[in-house]
């Protein structure tokens, strides 16, 4: 988990765009709900990465997967934490950190 955890925080410090990062998260997830309702599930698996790559407008939907700026990275971020599309879709239950 900490070697995870490592890699993460390197792939954050060279650029790699958030929300792929999220989506890699979502698609390495020990969580079994996740895993079974989300992963084993094509088309729920596209419709989360469309709602975490935002809107067709989203600025962060059209940002490289990698070699982004400190800027981009903090305006995807922003971007993605307060998108209503995803915020509306929290529950009580939401395990931020899985």
């Amino acid at each position: 988990f900490a070697r995870k955890r490592v890699r993460v925080v390197q792939r954050k410090l060279s650029g790699a765009h958030p929300s792929h990062i999220t989506l890699d998260d979502l698609l390495d997830s020990s969580n079994p709900h996740v895993r079974k309702e989300v992963l084993q599930k094509p088309r729920v698996l596209d419709a989360a990465r469309d709602i975490v790559l935002g809107a067709a407008d989203a600025e962060r939907r059209g940002l490289p997967e990698s070699g982004l700026t400190v800027e981009q990275q903090v305006s995807a971020l922003i971007e993605q934490a307060t998108d209503p599309n995803i915020l509306a879709r929290m529950w009580i239950g939401w395990s931020p950190w899985v």
